[in-house]
């Protein structure tokens, strides 16, 4: 699929949330279809919003590539 967390032009981290605890509505990694442990929600320039949910696995090797990630990382940042 290609990293769809990756940042295009014009686009931003603005958040990343915890996924649902509603079963009936827990999103998988858009990746590799586990249960996603992080939702990113990037904004584009053009304020749209896209919500990318990764698996932890996915969620860190975001974090090593997108350093605006870092700030929503539990634990400190990573790498």
């Amino acid at each position: 699929m290609g990293e769809p967390w990756k940042l295009g032009e014009g686009e931003t981290v603005v958040d990343c949330v915890v996924p649902s605890d509603d079963p009936w509505r827990m999103p998988v990694c858009i990746e590799c279809g586990k249960v996603a442990y992080r939702v990113i929600v990037i904004a584009q320039a053009d304020n749209f919003q896209r919500f990318v949910p990764v698996c932890g696995g996915h969620f860190t090797s975001a974090c090593l590539q997108v350093p605006e990630l870092n700030k929503f990382n539990r634990g400190g940042k990573i790498g």
